[in-house]
């Protein structure tokens, strides 16, 4: 089947859509050439065509008018981009061949309109085409290409990646300075366009006021209302930074919710962070159940299908055979959802997510609702909730520890989640012993920052641990030739600076702090601060995942120093060889309980303990 002109973009995307939805499910794929069975298309001549072809106003017309029947839209007509940012780099033996289509007909990325090869590429505009950004904040740039139609694909480059780099039409403020950004036309790379980058270092952040805002119950996030914050930069200039740019951690545990009994919130801005007091934290009197399609157990067709979660349980009619939402349909048996197991208090507000907007009737009731047709009766109708993406909610004052969510609207729904605040009650089945799930990365250590992680109780979503992680190493860029025979290379997170003789290949290097002091070899502390970093939490570390990183940063540290510098850390490396004997052997008792053969039994050795091998390990796993 070959669609005419016209019509074979939109032919592009509908496959696109069936094989990403169904495509695992049903063993679907693209093939590059000729096809077979379970096999829907040349990825190839499909990419050329979504290039070529981009979404007509027909074409979203249909998009809206399905969604406002089924929910569901084809994110390839929302996001033509989405094509380019997943075929051309998902692994596959075509993945060539679809970049050189980009390169001959066109991105929809930056801002890119796809295009035909047939309009040849004159000019090239960035959009802005010059800026003021501070140290570690982005912009995007635009480039648009002319004639309308020519294609806009480009590479992009800095002049000075020191003090700006750019990653596909984002850039990032390094250092202080001014970098010049240049797009080049992959069709005729003698056209290019420039925007000029001025990047100013900030020396110190000042937060002034007082909150609006100083008294919180655990759960709630902070509200900097009533604070301004003022950067400085380092040439003397200043400017008001928003609020909504700057991160507001609770001080003790660095995540975005507030814990019961803090007292300080840390506002973090790039890599500086300043503390604010003068906060309470309360302990929550309300709990939350959230209920997604996660929560319901295996069943066929359109059922009462049971579901659980927060060690609540309870039914809904449904279709287990939509995989990503809650499926429920007005022209089946039943139209409800209940729980079956009572609320620890009183229910407080019900919160209904939806792909689009539909209505529902909410009961409550002091006992279980039950199976049946149609919708659910009995209880007290508590009111009615418009549920939406952006997710509608009813405050209850009906009180009840038992629900049932009528679904009142025509067509199908497809339900992101339900979620149930209730207090927390008292005496008997108020409390529980918490159930640590999985670990919640709150955000990424920078070589300047640690970052943190956290479990929540799977039952009542309270915070039940909290880690800080380990200090990453510095990511230098090239080393550039000074005027002093010297060469020099900055960390483009934190701008460090490390410097060397001239042609110095393999030497030491200066620090801020640092001394030489190791036979006529430049040292560096902060190296050396970072190793004893890692071995410490080598040691201490009691989960076992937790041991082997340390163990793996400390090895990648330490192979990074030079012989002067690893003669000062001796005493910590025999703890850290202390470590690995510690760790070896929890993994023998996890291999003793366990057939599988895991990751960590390879690094199980026998005899004596080679850093050589372990190191090289992990050299050949980067």
């Amino acid at each position: 089947f070959y669609p005419g002109e016209g019509y074979r973009g939109a032919t592009a995307r509908i496959l696109m859509y069936v094989q990403t939805r169904w495509g695992d499910k049903y063993n679907l794929s693209f093939v590059l050439g000729n096809g077979y069975n379970k096999t829907i298309g040349d990825i190839e001549d499909l990419f050329k065509w979504h290039l070529e072809e981009p979404p007509t106003a027909e074409e979203i017309a249909r998009n809206e008018a399905v969604y406002a029947v089924q929910g569901n839209r084809n994110p390839f007509i929302d996001h033509p981009e989405y094509a380019e940012m997943i075929y051309c780099h998902d692994g596959k033996s075509y993945n060539d061949e679809l970049q050189a289509c980009v390169d001959k007909y066109g991105s929809y990325l930056s801002g890119g309109q796809g295009g035909s090869s047939d309009v040849e590429v004159t000019s090239l505009s960035i959009t802005p085409s010059s800026t003021t950004i501070a140290a570690t904040s982005t912009t995007r740039l635009t480039v648009t290409a002319y004639p309308t139609g020519a294609s806009s694909a480009v590479t992009w480059s800095s002049s000075n990646s020191n003090i700006a780099s750019v990653d596909n039409g984002i850039v990032t403020g390094i250092s202080a300075g001014t970098a010049t950004i240049t797009a080049t036309s992959t069709k005729n790379p003698s056209i290019k366009a420039t925007a000029t980058i001025s990047v100013k270092a900030i020396s110190a952040i000042n937060i002034s006021g007082t909150p609006t805002k100083t008294k919180y119950t655990a759960g709630e996030k902070f509200n900097p209302a009533g604070l301004t914050v003022t950067a400085t930069y380092t040439d003397n200039s200043t400017l008001t930074i928003p609020t909504s740019d700057c991160q507001w951690l609770d001080g003790t545990t660095k995540l975005a919710t507030l814990s019961q009994g803090s007292t300080t919130v840390l506002m973090r801005y790039g890599n500086i962070e300043k503390t604010i007091t003068g906060i309470t934290v309360e302990k929550s009197t309300t709990q939350t159940l959230t209920i997604t399609r996660d929560s319901f157990s295996s069943g066929s067709g359109y059922a009462w299908t049971t579901w659980s979660a927060g060690g609540i349980s309870g039914k809904g009619f449904m279709y287990f055979g939509n995989q990503n939402n809650i499926q429920m349909n007005s022209s089946k048996t039943a139209q409800y959802i209940f729980n079956t197991t009572a609320l620890p208090g009183d229910i407080v507000s019900i919160t209904i997510k939806t792909t689009a907007d539909k209505t529902w009737q909410v009961l409550t009731s002091s006992t279980a609702f039950s199976e049946g047709s149609g919708k659910a009766t009995g209880g007290t109708v508590a009111g009615t909730v418009n549920s939406s993406t952006a997710g509608g909610t009813l405050n209850i004052s009906t009180g009840g520890k038992y629900f049932a969510l009528n679904y009142t609207s025509t067509n199908a729904v497809y339900i992101e989640e339900i979620v149930i605040v209730y207090n927390a009650g008292s005496g008997s089945g108020s409390t529980h012993t918490h159930t640590p799930g999985d670990w919640i990365v709150d955000s990424n250590s920078t070589c300047k920052i640690q970052g943190s992680r956290h479990t929540e109780c799977t039952g009542c979503g309270e915070v039940v641990d909290v880690e800080t992680l380990p200090l990453e190493n510095h990511k230098f860029g090239d080393w550039s030739a000074t005027d002093n025979d010297k060469e020099t290379r900055t960390c483009s997170v934190c701008g460090h600076t490390e410097t060397r003789d001239a042609g110095n290949q393999g030497g030491g290097t200066d620090t801020p702090g640092g001394g030489n002091q190791g036979g006529g070899e430049d040292i560096d502390e902060e190296l050396i601060s970072k190793f004893n970093s890692y071995v410490s939490t080598a040691k201490s570390a009691t989960v076992i995942t937790d041991k082997f990183n340390a163990i793996k940063s400390a090895l990648t540290v330490y192979n990074q120093m030079t012989d002067a510098e690893q003669n000062l850390v001796t005493d910590a490396y025999a703890d850290l060889e202390e470590a690995i004997v510690s760790y070896n052997s929890a993994v023998a008792v996890v291999n003793n309980e366990s057939n599988k053969a895991t990751e960590n039994a390879i690094m199980l050795f026998a005899g004596t303990f080679s850093v050589l091998a372990f190191a090289a390990y992990f050299l050949l796993r980067r």
